[in-house]
């Protein structure tokens, strides 16, 4: 949970780009919507919807005036509107709000760009054999980024610079968790193409807030963004299997399950964690079985 309170007015700001926006993040709106059925979506040309006051989806009516597309979730005709200048202008004058942290967008299944006030990068997914790997680019020249990796020197090596011409721009989901858990914005790398899947329900942009600010009304906390605070829990195991954990490894959600699994007298090296993206954490073992005495 991180502190909210200042209301971002979006559709404000759309109002002042000639566009009729609506926000159905509310329990009043999503009523109204529910009511009117298709009607509702006949007016608005920019729909608001919040996933939290931290975070909010942003869909825009396609340059035809439709809202759907006939393209295959595996084509990106449905973003052909993020080809164009209009883009970057609506995305430059988004992250210059007040209290904008920064912008995402998708122009495919496994590329996604950020971007805040003053700097842009772009996420690109591998997925060979099952494994994916996530690359981090920034322009040759940039001193910023989004996420103020390049001003970490554990982590700045990790960033690629331009074209991603070789395998060494891309790193495992792991490896961007364990030398980011520090940073202000652990593991965010590899959440980001996550939030496009599948890429037609996916919305056109997503917006985080700064600590401090919402995009919902009267709210004064919430979860949402990618700030340390928002996504960063307490985890805490005790039992048989459980040995001391090394400061170096960072649990993530995704290792719960295989952990539990190994707790419960699942094998550490069992086959079927393998398709898992998590994995059991180095500090359990498989309880050894004390026999009963009678």
């Amino acid at each position: 949970m991180v502190e909210s309170g200042q209301f971002i007015d979006l559709p404000r700001f759309f109002q002042t780009l000639n566009a009729k926006a609506v926000d159905v993040s509310t329990v009043p709106h999503v009523m109204f919507r529910e009511r009117l059925g298709r009607l509702w979506t006949e007016w608005p040309d920019t729909i608001l919807v919040a996933g939290g006051s931290n975070v909010t989806q942003v869909y825009l009516r396609r340059p035809s005036g439709s809202w759907s597309s006939s393209s295959s979730p595996s084509t990106t005709e449905a973003k052909t509107h993020f080809k164009t200048p209009e883009l970057r202008s609506l995305v430059k004058g988004i992250s210059a709000l007040q209290g904008i942290q920064q912008v995402m967008w998708a122009d495919s299944t496994t590329s996604v760009y950020i971007a805040d006030e003053v700097s842009e990068a772009r996420v690109i997914e591998q997925n060979e054999g099952g494994q994916k790997r996530f690359a981090y680019i920034v322009d040759d020249a940039a001193t910023k980024d989004p996420f103020g990796y390049l001003d970490d020197t554990s982590i700045a090596p990790l960033v690629c610079r331009g074209m991603v011409t070789g395998e060494s721009c891309y790193h495992s989901s792991r490896t961007w968790s364990d030398r980011t858990a520090a940073s202000r914005f652990p593991g965010a790398v590899p959440l980001l193409p996550k939030s496009s899947h599948p890429l037609n329900f996916a919305a056109d942009l997503i917006l985080t807030a700064r600590p401090g600010y919402t995009f919902l009304r009267n709210q004064k906390g919430d979860h949402g963004n990618l700030e340390r605070d928002a996504v960063m829990t307490p985890l805490i195991l005790n039992g048989p299997g459980v040995y001391p954990c090394g400061e170096t490894q960072v649990p993530r959600l995704v290792d719960i399950y295989p952990t539990a699994s190994v707790l419960l007298g699942a094998a550490v090296d069992d086959a079927a964690f393998s398709s898992l993206d998590g994995r059991a954490l180095d500090c359990v073992r498989e309880p050894v079985s004390i026999p009963s005495v009678e």
